[in-house]
């Protein structure tokens, strides 16, 4: 048997990474009774790897989209696959299409609410199309339970697609990473956030919550973006940039965990958190954006009232773009030591759930149930 996995890209996103990760324990799973390929979509910048026993096969073209569907189609035609995973909406898309032409088994991978690409031109066209590709699929991994609700109740997909499979973490080697002398930063208990410097990060947000809250910790916010400038301009304007600092993307990001007072996310839409589950294995406390994979991370009792904050059971949690209530559960957190002692305990427990060993047996399995004869 043989089975393709695709991807749009391997630059440093969270999607791109659970990929690199899977791609490995595939590989080193003797158990496994089909061959492995893998095809990327776009060239870029690398930043994480692939194993080195794995064939890659690079189908950028200067077409555009319609160049890499016909790219992908012949690729398809002459690898002869059972199966093909993909993430990412674009390589879901050509996933789909080339399983109706040649009849191998579709699983696709939802790492965010597909409610928010609806953005900007042409939105009743996308809703239409990502209806069109995911009620097509064999089945679809989501990363949270709240990305496969929104596809049920907003896409009309099928409930027996939807496979739910939270992402996975090498906690020992989160904890010996986290050791390195990699942080630039000389201090300690600064506010965190990690992400692509864009704007449905709610970066923006965040910088003017913690200019609000007064609080006299550093503000730390990791990654690359196009929002970059925007945000630094943004702390000048509020007189906060001796106190919030742009690192930029960081290979090793442990180090920043370890050392900080809290993780903040202000995320309008968020499939799974990757650098929030990380931070909690290192025993950091959670202010949250109740977003899809938050919510299954934090498990809040109810939802969050307007203007305001509340205590879920694993951090505190504000509604999306709620300034007001991130800013208030900054000051919680600050001003509450037993609130604060409490919380870091509870991420660390939490933290474990999400297992490297549980994550790959649950992937097995929806192959299994997916693809006939597959072991």
């Amino acid at each position: 048997m043989k089975g393709i996995f695709v991807i749009n890209s391997l630059s440093g996103g969270g999607a791109e990474k659970v990929f690199s990760k899977l791609l490995q324990l595939v590989d080193s799973d003797q158990t496994k009774n089909y061959s492995l390929e893998v095809v990327v979509l776009d060239r870029d910048v690398e930043v994480y790897q692939l194993p080195s026993s794995v064939s890659v096969h690079y189908i950028d073209s200067p077409l555009g989209v319609i160049g890499q569907i016909l790219k992908f189609i012949r690729l398809v035609q002459k690898s002869k696959p059972d199966f093909v995973v993909s993430f990412l909406f674009r390589s879901n898309w050509y996933n789909v299409i080339a399983a109706k032409l040649f009849g191998y088994k579709s699983i696709i991978s939802e790492r965010g609410s597909p409610n928010a690409r609806l953005t900007g031109k042409f939105v009743t066209w996308k809703k239409a199309l990502i209806r069109s590709v995911y009620r097509q699929a064999d089945a679809i991994i989501c990363v949270s339970k709240g990305v496969g609700d929104c596809l049920v109740d907003d896409y009309s997909v099928s409930p027996s697609k939807i496979k739910t499979l939270n992402n996975s973490y090498d906690f020992n080697d989160i904890a010996k990473r986290s050791l390195e002398l990699e942080t630039v930063s000389n201090h300690e208990g600064y506010i965190l956030a990690i992400g692509r410097l864009v704007k449905l990060k709610g970066f923006d947000d965040l910088i003017t919550a913690y200019a609000k809250s007064n609080i006299q910790r550093p503000l730390l916010i990791l990654g690359d973006g196009d929002e970059l400038e925007n945000l630094k301009q943004h702390a000048i304007e509020l007189g906060v940039q001796e106190r919030v600092a742009f690192p930029g993307f960081v290979s090793n990001p442990y180090p920043y965990m370890k050392k900080a007072f809290c993780f903040a996310l202000t995320s309008h839409s968020e499939g799974f958190p990757n650098a929030m589950v990380e931070s909690m294995s290192l025993g950091v406390p959670i202010i949250s954006s109740m977003t899809d994979g938050p919510i299954d991370i934090l498990e809040p009792s109810a939802n969050v009232a307007d203007e305001s904050f509340s205590k879920a059971k694993f951090g505190l949690v504000f509604n999306p773009r709620d300034i007001e209530g991130l800013q208030k559960a900054f000051k919680e957190l600050e001003s509450n030591h037993a609130l604060y002692n409490e919380l870091a305990v509870l991420s660390e427990e939490r933290a474990q759930n999400y297992s490297e060993c549980k994550f790959y047996s649950t992937f097995k399995q929806i192959t299994k149930d997916t693809v006939p004869g597959i072991v």
